[in-house]
Formats: C-alpha cells, sequence, structure tokens
C-alpha cells in the first residue's frame, strides 16, 4: 500500500514539471495573432487522446493477467512522452540575452502592474471549483445510473463536446474578444448549474453536464490566450515567461486543493438538495474573471 503513496508523490512531481514545459512550448509557439486557434486545435488533440486513450489501455490490459498489462501500458507512457521530448528539441525557442531565474522581482512587478496581479488572482478563481468538480459530477451520475459502464459511455459523451467546441474556437475565435468569450462563458456556467437546482435527475445532471462541456473550452482557451499576453508586457519580457508559467501552475494548483480540501471537509453535510446549490454558487464565482482583465491590456 505505501507504494501507492510514492506513485502519486512522483506522478505529481512528473505532471508539475510537464506542464511548466508545455506551457511555456505554447508561448514559443504561438502568437497573439493565432493564439486562439493554436489552443483551439490543441484541446482538439488532446481530448480526442483523453477519449482514445482509455480504450486503448483497457483493452491492453484486458489481454494479459496480473500487472504485465500494467506494465505494458506504463511503458507505452514512457515511451510516448520520451518520442514528445525529443521532437520538442527541434522547436524554434524565443532566443533571451539571460538565463537567470527572476522570481525575486516578482513583489516589484506584482506593485508596478496591478492588472497583471488580478490576471494571477484569476487562475485562483478558475482552479478552485476544478477541484470541486472533479468529485461531484462522477458522484452525481453514478448515484443516479448506478452504473460504471454508463459514467464511461456519458464522459466519453461530453468530452466529445469539448473537442467539437474547441474545433469552434480553432475557426472562429478572435483574442480581441477575450472579454466577451468570458462572459460567455460564466454565463453558460451559471445556467448549468441552474439545472441542478431544480432537482437532481437524469435530465438535470445530463444538461449540466453537456452545457459545461460546451463552455469549459472557451474559458480556458480565452484566459489562457490572455495571460500569454501578459509575457510580451511585464518588464523583462520573454526573459520572465518560465516564472509566469511556474505562477500559473502554483496558483491554479493551490485552488484546486483549496476546492478539494473544501469538499472533504464538508461532504458530510451534502446531499442531493444542498448540492445543485454548492455547484450554483461555484459556477457564479466564474463571473468574476472578465471583471478582473484591464480591457486596455486585451488588444492583438
Amino acid at each position: 500500500m505505501n507504494h501507492f503513496y510514492w506513485f502519486a508523490l512522483w506522478r505529481g512531481i512528473a505532471q508539475g514539471l510537464y506542464w511548466v514545459a508545455y506551457f511555456t512550448i505554447v508561448h514559443e509557439v504561438s502568437s497573439n495573432q493565432n493564439r486562439h486557434r493554436y489552443l483551439g486545435w490543441n484541446q482538439m488533440v488532446m481530448g480526442s487522446s483523453n477519449l482514445l486513450a482509455p480504450v486503448l489501455a483497457g483493452f491492453i490490459i484486458s489481454l494479459f493477467e496480473g500487472l504485465m498489462g500494467y506494465l505494458l501500458v506504463f511503458s507505452l507512457a514512457f515511451l510516448l512522452f520520451l518520442l514528445a521530448t525529443m521532437r520538442s528539441f527541434r522547436l524554434k525557442k524565443e532566443r533571451i540575452k539571460h538565463r537567470s531565474y527572476y522570481m525575486k522581482f516578482l513583489p516589484q512587478i506584482l506593485k508596478r502592474q496591478q492588472a497583471f496581479r488580478s490576471a494571477l488572482i484569476g487562475w485562483f478563481i478558475i482552479g478552485f471549483p476544478q477541484g470541486i468538480m472533479m468529485y461531484l459530477p462522477p458522484i452525481l451520475i453514478y448515484s443516479i445510473f448506478e452504473d460504471e459502464g454508463m459514467v464511461g459511455y456519458l464522459n466519453a459523451g461530453f468530452l466529445t463536446i469539448s473537442i467539437a467546441m474547441s474545433y469552434l474556437i480553432s475557426r472562429f475565435a478572435n483574442i480581441d474578444q477575450t472579454i466577451k468569450y468570458l462572459w460567455i462563458a460564466a454565463i453558460g456556467f451559471f445556467i448549468s448549474g441552474t439545472f441542478l437546482t431544480w432537482e437532481i435527475a437524469v435530465w438535470s445532471v445530463v444538461l449540466f453536464m453537456v452545457t459545461q462541456n460546451m463552455f469549459k473550452p472557451l474559458q480556458a482557451n480565452a484566459y489562457a490566450a490572455y495571460y500569454f499576453q501578459w509575457l510580451d508586457r511585464l518588464p523583462l519580457g520573454a526573459e520572465f515567461r518560465v516564472e509566469s508559467i511556474v505562477l500559473r501552475e502554483t496558483i491554479i494548483n493551490v485552488g484546486r486543493a483549496l476546492g478539494i480540501l473544501i469538499f472533504m471537509l464538508f461532504s458530510q453535510e451534502i446531499d442531493a438538495h444542498t448540492a445543485g446549490f454548492i455547484i450554483l454558487g461555484v459556477m457564479a464565482l466564474q463571473s468574476i474573471l472578465p471583471v478582473l482583465i484591464n480591457r486596455r491590456e486585451v488588444v492583438a
């Protein structure tokens, strides 16, 4: 049993390193003019992979007895990450004059750039409901259908909706409309939460998840595109890009952890009647995001 704790620890460290490196690369290979398009295609590819990979992994595991199937799956995952890492060295990198770590200048930057501080707060607002939503939707779906297979099929359907929405974003989104997109997403999230306040039933849970997966890519892409603009406006410019990504990952994960912690502390008091209003309140928090954005900073 102790090995599972070590597995979780190393997995968390690996994911932290991966996402910092990944979002740094995203900034290097995209620009304000094509970032919505790039992020949209990125979510389409990742969503498709998340849709197909569990099916493939389950099939491989089912072919073998014991741990052999798991070893093959993790070995395949390692080889894919190794291939992606090797390919990443062929990408054109941003040239910087120095390689110092400038996190020590963060207090000064936050003091001079208050809008950047608000942008960082936005990541906490995004992360907090994500922590709660890691638990509640699967619990609601399973409590209604009481069938793990149905949960899997529904999640696949919801993910397909996100992929389709990501495609539309890649085709039509414009960085000048960032605030509008965040308001649309916030309204969509709030509407999705209202379904669950009427009753916890098949129709309300399915509508909630469908609406959620329609607007989640829009919010994620719009806010990521807005935040990446800051990497070109800060006093240190691109030389502060790694630090900016570290801040993003740290703050959003603090929000997720706090959401999970609060859910765990009060899970005993949550029932079918209160769950809908809790989710509605969490969804209402998303309306803070477009308010935090400085309109003067949203330019192509």
